[in-house]
């Protein structure tokens, strides 16, 4: 903070004699080095940072506003994952937009998420159109689909290969697998809803 605030954080570091260097004043020390040191609480916000970013980029890839809660089942996840939700419950209910987390599933049409190997149901609020968000699943399916053939085409034809650039051959292969991979992530999705 001593580059924002120096005044007060020297009158800190005056007060709380946190000299080790034999320096009187923060403005003099060097900045400290090596790397951090991680503990079991960094780990845990660690996972809890990706559960929530996986929540909303799952709610961005359905194109489901932000904002709108959903409610979770944690059923089939392992029994340490599922103490980890209790103990966070209320940080990941309010980050992640969460209404309730149901230990057992719920008898209405869910999405399912895979975070970390671990599979979760999630249920919309009821203004969320699964059929809808489906249907344009299904259409952005296809459009990759047709974008990984005219690929195809491309690095399939030898006159293409041998004349083009390495890097944009390179750089053909790479979108090539990245629509593959977008392609499987769509119809899983589509085979949850």
């Amino acid at each position: 903070m001593h580059p924002f605030i120096p005044f007060i954080t020297e009158q800190i570091w005056l007060k709380n004699k946190l000299d080790n260097s034999g320096k009187n004043y923060l403005m003099l020390t060097n900045w400290i080095s090596g790397k951090p040191k991680k503990d079991k609480y960094s780990k845990e916000v660690e996972k809890i940072i990706n559960i929530i970013t996986e929540i909303r980029s799952f709610k961005n890839e359905l194109n489901v506003t932000p904002g709108s809660f959903i409610d979770i089942s944690i059923e089939k996840i392992k029994n340490a994952n599922k103490i980890f939700f209790n103990k966070n419950s209320v940080v990941l209910k309010k980050l992640g937009r969460i209404n309730s987390i149901f230990l057992k599933d719920q008898k209405k049409s869910s999405a399912t998420l895979i975070i970390s190997g671990e599979l979760l149901k999630l249920y919309f609020d009821q203004n969320v159109d699964l059929n809808l968000i489906k249907e344009n699943l299904l259409k952005r399916k296809t459009k990759f689909q047709e974008d990984l053939n005219k690929i195809s085409q491309k690095i399939s034809n030898k006159a293409f290969v041998n004349k083009a650039p390495k890097n944009i051959v390179d750089q053909e292969k790479t979108n090539y697998n990245l629509l593959k991979n977008d392609i499987q992530k769509v119809q899983l999705t589509i085979e949850s809803l």
